[in-house]
């Protein structure tokens, strides 16, 4: 199986008015749904199977 790009991303609090880093990275379409942006440098590649249902990374 091909492997799968998961980023750490931020994301914009309202309450704290600031972008927060999420703990769990995640694809790239599950970035764009959460309305984040993805920090490039914390690219990993890593086995489909480790990715749940809504594209994150399982913990």
């Amino acid at each position: 199986m091909d492997q799968v790009k998961v980023y750490y991303f931020t994301k914009y609090n309202i309450v704290t008015n600031e972008n927060k880093r999420m703990p769990r990275p995640a694809t790239l379409e599950a970035i764009a749904a959460a309305e984040g942006m993805a920090l490039e440098e914390t690219v990993q590649e890593v086995d489909p199977s480790h990715i749940d249902g809504n594209g994150f990374l399982k913990t």
